[in-house]
């Protein structure tokens, strides 16, 4: 039989939390007055910083080497693309291996080849293994580059004129000679329509793409390696040997001296500034003399 004087078991009744009395008008008023909790700020880029060293990047040596490969091989490419365009006498002189006689289609499409690749290999280099070539090799410019790139080549003439003097007398050979110059591609051509890509080459191309492989990619990554002096020391030496144009071995000594003085003065001005704006115009003020020079003595 049930005993119902014992009340069933039931759960355990839940306390229900009580019910906030509604708010009045005048606190409405007072909890819209006030000003909305502030939002965490969004998060902002790093600010450029021109000194900033901190994550250095990964490119080195090896990517002079690399680089000097595939500028040479890409040269090469454009010297012999325009060989189906030549007439049969020009190509014979091609054949003759004289580099006097290279016809300047030729030479042309070499300078094509050499100078995109040689401007292209640090950006692909700097975007791969670093930051941007702005960061990693300094390719800045600023308005006071124009009066440093000035006031560089005002320091530069007379040194250069100095070593011409001076390397010239030690080997035999006259400071205006011929031989020891390498602006007789525009003034043996001065007639042919094709000499203005040589003078784009010199005043546009020259001062952009060799700054950014040789004081730019050359320089930083000897300097990585061996410190400041030696990368100024060596990216020196890199930029001269490339303008070897078949001369007397007297000849080709007092041309190395002088570009290499110029190349020398180039990267000072890139360490001094950290940037690549002054030795740019520098450069381009250099070749332009050249170039006037060359079509004022045709």
């Amino acid at each position: 039989m049930s005993d119902f004087s014992t009340p069933p078991s039931f759960p355990p009744t839940r306390s229900v939390p009580p019910v906030a009395p509604a708010m009045t008008s005048e606190e409405y008023a007072e909890l819209f007055s006030q000003p909305p909790p502030s939002s965490p700020p969004l998060l902002q880029p790093e600010p450029y910083r021109p000194d900033d060293r901190s994550g250095q990047p990964w490119w080195g040596m090896g990517d002079i080497l690399l680089g000097a490969v595939i500028v040479l091989t890409c040269a090469t490419i454009g010297n012999f693309a325009f060989v189906p365009f030549l007439s049969e006498a020009q190509r014979d002189a091609l054949a003759s291996g004289d580099i006097d006689a290279t016809p300047l289609l030729v030479i042309v499409g070499g300078l094509i080849g050499l100078q995109v690749t040689q401007g292209l290999w640090p950006v692909i280099v700097a975007r791969w293994k670093g930051r941007g070539v702005a960061r990693d090799f300094g390719f800045r410019f600023e308005w006071s580059d124009l009066g440093w790139g000035a006031l560089g080549l005002v320091i530069l003439l007379p040194i250069a004129a100095g070593v011409n003097a001076a390397v010239s007398a030690l080997v035999g050979l006259d400071p205006g000679s011929d031989e020891s110059s390498n602006t007789a591609l525009l003034t043996d051509n001065v007639d042919s329509p094709l000499v203005w890509f040589i003078v784009a080459g010199t005043l546009i191309g020259a001062p952009l793409t060799e700054e950014l492989f040789f004081r730019g990619l050359c320089l930083r990554a000897i300097e990585k390696r061996a410190g400041t002096v030696v990368g100024v020391l060596g990216s020196t030496v890199l930029f001269t040997l490339p303008h070897y144009v078949g001369a007397s071995w007297q000849g080709t000594v007092v041309l190395f001296s002088v570009i290499g003085t110029v190349g020398l003065i180039l990267a000072i001005l890139t360490v001094k500034f950290d940037r690549l704006g002054p030795a740019i115009v520098m450069h381009f003020l250099f070749n332009l003399i050249g170039v006037v020079g060359a079509f004022a003595a045709a």
